[in-house]
Order: structure tokens, then C-alpha cells, then sequence
């Protein structure tokens, strides 16, 4: 009886120690699958910050390009602006009545219109 006794005591330990290894390997799988997901979600994070200072960097190029043709553009609105004062001076505008021939009016004629209707067809 004895021998039978024993020999349940060794059985019953061996599936305690089966079930505490079934444990600690099903929590070797929860701690390999935390850890693979975790090393995932890092990788992902890291990729993620890549592209959004990728994108940055190429804003920053874009912005400096626009800058620089804003600076040229009111360069060129400068010029114009100074053009034109020069063209409307009294100055400028004698000379060119002078090379046209214009003359002073000193008349004034008007026309009136017969009709002040319009028709339509």
C-alpha cells in the first residue's frame, strides 16, 4: 500500500509541477507577445516622428523657396512703383504733349442725344 501510495504522491506531484510549468510557459507566451508588441508599437512611434520631420524638413525648403521669391516679387513691385511715379510726373507728361502736338481746348462742344431710349432686339 505503501508502494501504491507513494507512487500517487509521485504522480500527483509531477502534474503540480506539469501545471506550474504549463504556467510559467503559457507566461513565457504572455511576456513574448507583450514584448513583440511592445517592439512594435515602438518601431511604429519611431516611424511615424520619421515622416512627420521628413515632412517638416520639406516645409521648411518650400518656405525658404516662397521667402525668397517674395523678397524678388516686392523687389520688382519697388521698381514699378517708381516707373510709374516717373511716367505721371508733370514734367514726363509736358514733354509728351509737347512731342504729340497736342494743343489746349479752349472750346467745349456736347453732344446730345435725340432719344433717351434704348430698344432692344
Amino acid at each position: 500500500m505503501k508502494n501504491k501510495n507513494g507512487f500517487l504522491i509521485l504522480v500527483k506531484k509531477f502534474i503540480i509541477k506539469s501545471k506550474i510549468n504549463m504556467k510559467t510557459k503559457n507566461q513565457r507566451k504572455i511576456c513574448y507577445m507583450v514584448n513583440i508588441s511592445l517592439v512594435v508599437i515602438v518601431f511604429g512611434l519611431l516611424f511615424s516622428n520619421l515622416i512627420q520631420f521628413t515632412g517638416a524638413a520639406s516645409e521648411g525648403f518650400v518656405l525658404r523657396d516662397l521667402n525668397s521669391k517674395l523678397a524678388i516679387l516686392k523687389s520688382e513691385h519697388k521698381d514699378l512703383n517708381l516707373e510709374s511715379a516717373e511716367l505721371q510726373s508733370i514734367d514726363r507728361i509736358k514733354e509728351e504733349i509737347k512731342k504729340l502736338g497736342l494743343i489746349l481746348s479752349t472750346e467745349r462742344d456736347y453732344i446730345s442725344l435725340m432719344k433717351d431710349t434704348i430698344v432692344k432686339r
